[in-house]
């Protein structure tokens, strides 16, 4: 039996105590006489075999001490994995969970002909897909809006004037867009310039509710790709 000595065979070195004793009904017996149960180490199985015939035996045992040996390393480097990938999952942001941070451009556009007024068109990005919210001017304008697939929103208000002087311009005005649960402001100081109408961005071309009001305003390009030019070229391209 794999473990077990016979009584008329050398005494071995046991590692730890055997768990059985003379008068246990479980004890092993081997010819016929009781034995105590040794648990050999791998060295005294190593002495114990012969050079030559039994290299393979010899070979075999070396391998498993190696690898009984280095059993602390390995145990400490699977720990060591087991911490480095336990702290990436708690550090990496939840499945679906959105990549993009919210945010919101507000472009103030003029009109100075046929009655005076200031619009404030808005461009949200990052925002949660789909999703329906609402868009508040100061604290008692509040009106409806919805994402679409990719989480953008568009949006715009206009306050009409009595004229440039009207005591309206120069206020300030908290511009917030709330979806989902996540809610973005921008504080702006209502101004009417006439000049500030014209794109200043290639950004500002690719909003479709900027580029209204470029073509409402005195700007009426052709597409997008007529604004692009428009700005890339110092405004010496003119629409159309």
């Amino acid at each position: 039996m794999p473990g077990c000595l016979a009584a008329n065979r050398p005494k071995m070195t046991s590692t730890r105590a055997s768990p059985l004793t003379a008068g246990d009904a479980r004890q092993p017996r081997v010819g016929g006489l009781a034995t105590r149960l040794k648990i050999r180490t791998y060295e005294e199985e190593w002495r114990e075999q012969p050079v030559g015939a039994t290299f393979g035996r010899r070979k075999r045992l070396g391998r498993r001490k190696d690898l009984r040996e280095g059993e602390p390393m390995k145990r400490r480097v699977l720990v060591a994995i087991f911490l480095v990938t336990a702290l990436s999952g708690a550090l990496a942001p939840e499945a679906g969970a959105s990549q993009n941070v919210a945010q919101i451009t507000v472009r103030q556009f003029c009109q100075t002909q046929d009655g005076f007024a200031v619009y404030l068109a808005v461009h949200g990005t990052g925002f949660p897909t789909n999703t329906e919210g609402t868009f508040r001017v100061g604290s008692d304008l509040t009106f409806p809006v919805a994402t679409d697939e990719r989480g953008d929103v568009e949006t715009s208000l206009g306050f009409g004037l009595s004229g440039l002087d009207d005591p309206l311009l120069g206020q300030s005005k908290d511009v917030t867009v709330e979806v989902g649960g996540v809610a973005v402001t921008q504080t702006v100081t209502l101004t009417c310039d006439p000049a500030a109408n014209a794109p200043v961005s290639k950004e500002e071309c690719r909003v479709e509710v900027f580029r209204f009001f470029f073509d409402f305003l005195g700007f009426p390009f052709v597409n997008q790709g007529d604004c692009v030019a428009y700005v890339a070229t110092g405004s010496t391209n003119p629409p159309g």
